[in-house]
């Protein structure tokens, strides 16, 4: 075993360049490797972790306060399956401003943070404690920039009373405020009656834990339970903690479809690596292995020696990327586990990191020990007799045909050594079809998530939304008298009760030329006039439901029949949403009122003077807020999260050039020195290396792109299933332009002559006279 390791730090020692790569690659791949097993392990745990220690609700209800009574509420927690209920607690949505900007917010009447359910953790400040003081969640505050001691004013009345934040809170019972709204908020008990504008109605907040709750369709039971213990209708809406958690946990779970496919891929390019490193270093070595198996190494030993070149770096290279992956998983998991109150680096464990390194270090030994057999299994009197130089070298197709094609002797012989020795040819390829092949998809993931963002239906050029007791006449007044106005589609958020669902379900009833948006259809068509609907994947998959299905749908009490006409692409509600025409909600509610209007330009119109002269004319009642692209904070994080492991993956590809074409200048020094000798100029040495890894990069490219294309889809795919929604073909497809496949080809060429870059120059720069004399 002495033996061994004298082998093997000697040729650590005289290999340092190639040491080097593969403690990169190795933890480059440790690394992307530990990130992604460490948010696999604790993907929901922030949500766990946090309904456990904040006593969670099962279900949040908001029932009708003209429906039902207290009383009648409180004897729900009698029901046989109910284990625990707190509440009820009176509520109702008020609008606020605060500085120029305002928004509404789910007012609670509670008069402390604690209880049997829903321990509102304070993070800031204290409790309301007397009326004008209020309690807002962690994560508006922090969207709308206020802390306590900031004064907030209610737009419910004409007095508009003034409200002092006192506290800030986390609550179990709603996603951050980037994800859900309107977010709650709490007052003193007493104060929420006084703050009804003229026309609304008290609700009244309960919470439940019931006996058996691990599935949508229990809690649809236990809904239906509470339901049919009340007077019909007293059910306004509901929130399980099911949705809940999927709304919490999304960008971590999409940040993970795509951060496993970069993990095989890193995996994959690490392998493919070390096996070239080890290819050519059995290739430079026949001597060396005819020498000690004479002197008595087994074959074994030899593979070891090899094997432990590469696992030594390998070793140091674990250490170092598992460190990075657990350094860089906290960030991730804190993206959705801060509005939760608990801490992303709190959750994060060394196990997955050790998994990690075993798996690196497994493949390293894979990729290592099958070229090694090579050099174990060779004869000593063999390896001796061919020394350096183990046959002769291949005659070159390309090299033929470039020179019949009469291009410059340097190109010819340079894209003729590309393949001279296949198996390393090959390899380095793959390593940059890798490279490319995530270059292609992530821009593709990029750009498709880009498009759903900037989806005229779900960011519209402008967002007005009206606030208190003004009147939609007079805004729809104000809208159209503005000339750029091209479009105006006003719509009203509420909950309908639909048949087979325990809870109501998320209705957005809109006036005007809906289509105009361009909500991407999924099946069928759009709703066109009364009676018709579209509904998102998951309700219409929730309601067993088929386009042209009709169901009778419970608006205010009122039952209106419906007809679905076609599924839709929606990510509110994670797809748990319907939408109508507006004249089928007046049937349920005739004295309705719209709550936001989407607006629609007219070209060349500035949207920021437009926001101006709208707000100008009722600024205490209306915001307007201009389109801003790609603002999403799941976008934001994802864009992040794939521009680094993106170019994870490109240095990864391009250390695999610098390899191969360092062991390929180092393996045909003598045949360099002899060109230069015949007037070879160091420039195009540089060329000649250079055109053999573009060949390269040309081959890899050529594959990567499809690669890169088919896992586009794929990940779009496997991402529309977890949000319950599948991408629209229009927003998934169309992606890539010629320009844009054209584009990633060069970069691909391009990242493999950067990678043979310094290996051309130290060819280039060696004296022939001295690599002559020493052969």
């Amino acid at each position: 075993m002495r033996a061994v390791l004298t082998q093997i730090g000697g040729d650590l020692r005289r290999r340092r360049v190639q040491t080097f790569v593969v403690f990169i690659i190795v933890a480059l791949a440790a690394g992307v490797g530990t990130l992604a097993l460490e948010i696999l392990s604790v993907s929901s745990a922030p949500y766990a972790r946090a309904f456990a220690q904040d006593a969670g609700a099962h279900l949040d209800v908001q029932f009708d306060g003209q429906k039902v009574t207290t009383a009648q509420l409180s004897a729900t927690a009698q029901l046989p399956d109910v284990t625990v209920t707190a509440g009820p607690w009176p509520l109702t949505t008020i609008p606020f401003e605060y500085g120029t900007a305002k928004a509404a917010l789910n007012v609670i009447g509670r008069s402390d943070p604690g209880g049997a359910l829903d321990h509102l953790h304070i993070v800031a400040g204290r409790w309301a404690r007397q009326p004008g003081e209020i309690v807002l969640t962690q994560s508006f505050a922090e969207q709308a920039h206020l802390a306590p001691g900031d004064h907030i004013v209610a737009l419910s009345r004409q007095d508009k009373p003034q409200f002092t934040v006192v506290g800030e809170v986390v609550d179990i019972e709603e996603a951050d405020a980037s994800l859900m709204s309107p977010q709650f908020s709490w007052v003193v008990p007493e104060q929420v009656a006084s703050l009804l504008s003229p026309g609304n109605t008290l609700s009244y907040q309960m919470l439940y834990r019931f006996r058996h709750a691990a599935t949508d369709a229990e809690i649809q039971r236990n809904t239906q339970e509470i339901a049919s213990a009340l007077p019909s209708g007293a059910i306004g809406s509901s929130l399980s903690y099911l949705l809940i958690e999927s709304i919490s946990n999304v960008t971590s779970t999409l940040v993970l479809t795509f951060l496993l496919a970069f993990s095989a891929f890193a995996l994959g390019a690490a392998a493919l690596i070390v096996a070239n490193v080890v290819a050519g270093a059995v290739f430079a070595s026949y001597r060396d292995i005819g020498v000690v198996k004479a002197l008595g190494f087994t074959p074994g030993q030899v593979v070891v020696s090899f094997v432990g070149q590469m696992l030594i770096p390998g070793l140091a290279a674990c250490v170092v990327g598992v460190a990075l992956g657990l350094l860089g998983s906290g960030p991730v998991l804190d993206a959705n586990a801060k509005a939760l109150g608990v801490s992303g680096a709190d959750l994060v464990t060394v196990p997955p990191g050790l998994v990690a390194a075993l798996g690196a270090l497994g493949v390293v030994v894979v990729a290592a020990a099958l070229p090694a057999l090579r050099g174990g299994r060779l004869r000593p009197v063999v390896a001796l007799m061919r020394g350096v130089a183990p046959g002769s070298k291949r005659h070159s197709y390309l090299s033929g045909v470039l020179q019949r094609l009469r291009l410059p002797r340097t190109l010819s012989l340079g894209a003729g050594d590309a393949f001279a020795r296949p198996v390393r040819g090959v390899l380095t390829a793959l390593a940059v079809l890798i490279g490319v092949a995530t270059l292609t998809f992530a821009f593709g993931l990029h750009t498709s998530l880009s498009r759903i963002a900037n989806e005229p239906a779900l960011n519209p050029d402008e967002l007005v939304t009206r606030f208190g007791s003004y009147p939609d006449s007079q805004v729809m007044q104000i809208l159209q008298a503005q000339p750029d106005t091209a479009s105006v589609v006003a719509v009203a958020f509420t909950s309908v009760g639909v048949p087979g669902l325990g809870s109501p379900v998320g209705a957005i009833p809109m006036r005007g030329d809906s289509a105009k948006l361009g909500l991407q259809l999924l099946q069928g068509r759009w709703f066109a006039g009364p009676g018709e609907a579209v509904g998102g994947s998951a309700f219409v998959r929730e309601a067993h439901l088929a386009v042209g299905d009709s169901f009778t749908a419970t608006i205010n009490g009122h039952d209106v029949p419906l007809r679905l006409v076609g599924v839709y692409f929606d990510t509110d509600n994670l797809g748990r949403v319907l939408r109508f025409d507006w004249s089928s909600y007046l049937q349920g509610d005739p004295s309705a009122q719209p709550d936001q209007y989407d607006i629609l330009l007219r070209p060349g119109a500035d949207p920021q003077a437009y926001a101006r002269r709208v707000l100008a004319n009722a600024p205490d009642f209306l915001s307007v807020v201009p389109r801003s692209p790609s603002g999403s904070p799941i976008l934001g994080t994802i864009d992040a999260v794939l521009a680094v492991l993106a170019a994870v993956l490109a240095v990864i590809a391009v250390v695999g050039v610098f390899n191969t074409a360092l062991l390929s200048t180092r393996e045909r020094v003598r045949d360099t020195a002899t060109l230069k000798t015949l007037g070879m100029t160091p420039g195009q040495v540089v060329a000649m290396v250079a055109s053999s890894a573009g060949v390269l990069g040309v081959v890899g490219a050529a594959l990567g792109i499809p690669a890169g294309l088919w896992l586009h889809q794929a990940l779009l795919m496997l991402m529309g299933s977890i949000v319950n929604d599948p991408f629209p073909p229009d927003l998934s497809q169309g992606v890539f332009t010629l320009t844009i496949l054209l584009a990633l080809t060069l970069i691909g060429v391009v990242a493999a002559v950067l990678g043979a870059a310094l290996p051309a120059i130290w060819a280039a720069r060696q004296p022939a006279a001295e690599v002559l004399r020493a052969e």
